[in-house]
C-alpha cells in the first residue's frame, strides 16, 4: 500500500494533522474484544463513524503479525532497533504532540519510500518495524507501523493508536495513516506529499482500522464532521 488503481504513489513527504473532534456519543462495543485498561479509549473509534467489529484480529493476517511484534516485550533486543528506541525514550519528557511531530519528522528523514512490489516483490506486505529499518525503505503502512512502534517507546499508550486504511479518491490510491487519540483530539501521522490536499477528510475515505486489540469498519461514503487542521512537524 498505497495500491494504485492505475498508477501514481505517494512520496516520502510528511505531515502531522490535528483533528479536534468530540468523542462520539452512544458508541457501543463488544466487550470481549476490549482490554480492561483505558475503557474510554477502548470505546472511542479512531475516527468518527467507525463500528467495532466482532471478528478477531487473526482475520487481518498482515497486521496480526505486526501487532504481535509491537506487543512483544522482547522486540527491543534487535541491534538495528536500539538506536531508534534509545532516541524515542529521550522524547518522553516532551508534550505528546511534540513527541509525535519528532517521530514523524525522523522517520521521514531516515526511511525512503518504495512500494511493496519493489521492496518485497509482493503486491501488499505489512512489515514489522525491524523489517522497515533493515530495508531502509517502505510504503505507507510501513511508515505508520514504525511510527507507532516509536510512539509506544516514547510513552504513548498503544491502545490510543490505530492504523487506518482507506482511499484517496483524487489520487486513485489506497493509503494508510496512523491515528493517535489523546482525549477528544486526534493526531494523524501521514506520508502524503504536500501537493495533495490530505488536510481534509473528504480526501481520505477510511475503510477499516486496526489497533493492538480491536478492528473497526467505516461506511462506504463517510461524511466528516470537521476538517483536519494541518501543521508540518
Amino acid at each position: 500500500m498505497p495500491i494504485p488503481f492505475h498508477l501514481s504513489i505517494c512520496r516520502s513527504s510528511l505531515l502531522v494533522a490535528l483533528i479536534a473532534w468530540p468523542a462520539p456519543s452512544g458508541t457501543t462495543a463488544h466487550t470481549e474484544l476490549l482490554p480492561t485498561a483505558s475503557p474510554a479509549v477502548a470505546l472511542d473509534p479512531p475516527l468518527p463513524g467507525g463500528s467495532l467489529l466482532r471478528v478477531g484480529l487473526e482475520r487481518f493476517k498482515g497486521w496480526n503479525r505486526v501487532r504481535r511484534f509491537l506487543v512483544d516485550p522482547e522486540s527491543d533486543r534487535f541491534a538495528e532497533l536500539r538506536p531508534w528506541l534509545t532516541w524515542a525514550h529521550t522524547l518522553r519528557e516532551l508534550p505528546a504532540q511534540k513527541r509525535l511531530a519528532a517521530i514523524n519528522a525522523r522517520v521521514g528523514a531516515r526511511i525512503s519510500y518504495a512500494d511493496d512490489e519493489v521492496v518485497w516483490h509482493q503486491r501488499d506486505y505489512w512489515e514489522t518495524p525491524l523489517e522497515v529499518v533493515r530495508k531502509g525503505r517502505t510504503d505507507c503502512e510501513g511508515y505508520v507501523i514504525l511510527k507507532m512502534f516509536l510512539a509506544i517507546a516514547a510513552g504513548i499508550d498503544s491502545k490510543a493508536m490505530a492504523v487506518v486504511v482507506g482511499r484517496v479518491p483524487d489520487r486513485r490510491i489506497f493509503h494508510a495513516v496512523l491515528i493517535v487519540r489523546l482525549g477528544t483530539v486526534r493526531y494523524v501521522l501521514d506520508n502524503q506529499p504536500p501537493t495533495v490536499d490530505i488536510g481534509r477528510l473528504v480526501d481520505f475515505e477510511p475503510i477499516y482500522a486496526v489497533d493492538v486489540a480491536r478492528a473497526w469498519s467505516f461506511p462506504a461514503s463517510p461524511t466528516p464532521s470537521a476538517p483536519y487542521i494541518v501543521a508540518t512537524p
